[in-house]
């Protein structure tokens, strides 16, 4: 596992910020901010903005995460481990050690994702340093997401919300 440098850190809670004050403005309508547009169907305070996103693996090579989104897993008996108060994930996803705790493999964790209709739509890649990475665009083959970058310094280099996001699309759609 790497280290996240503040940057980074600083620059996707601002976009994630961004997000959820467009979405929470909506009221469970209809969002766009381009190059993204997704239905709200979360209250607040995340509106289906996720920060730190997991996707992981059971035993039985079952994908978690992604049409099966962490906040709709907790009361169902096929939740990792059964039905347990401990995975109520609805005020945010599971981390990389709690996954493992579970028995999970974690495959990959978007810096931001967007969630539609109870599936994942978008991961948001913050890229400061390095571009997304072979292997991580390889996990993304198994994810039903547009997956897109965008750069830390130009999320920083705002002095408001845009418009539109500059991103790149590097999967999906």
């Amino acid at each position: 596992m790497g280290v996240e440098s503040y940057k980074h850190k600083f620059a996707k809670t601002v976009l994630v910020s961004w997000l959820r004050e467009i979405a929470g403005a909506k009221s469970a309508d209809a969002v766009k901010l381009e190059p993204l547009s997704w239905r709200v169907n979360r209250g607040g305070p995340h509106f289906g903005v996720w920060e730190e996103y997991p996707f992981a693996i059971d035993s039985e090579n079952r994908l978690w995460g992604d049409s099966l989104v962490w906040d709709e897993t907790g009361d169902w008996g096929d939740a990792p481990g059964g039905s347990h108060p401990d995975f109520k994930w609805t005020l945010r996803p599971p981390t990389y050690d709690e996954l493992i705790a579970m028995k999970l493999l974690p495959v990959c964790i978007f810096d931001v994702a967007i969630q539609h209709k109870g599936s994942i739509i978008y991961g948001i890649e913050v890229v400061h340093r390095n571009p997304v990475s072979a292997e991580k665009v390889a996990y993304f083959k198994r994810i039903h997401a547009e997956v897109y970058e965008i750069s830390a310094d130009w999320i920083l280099s705002r002095v408001h919300r845009p418009a539109r996001l500059e991103m790149i699309k590097i999967f999906g759609g």
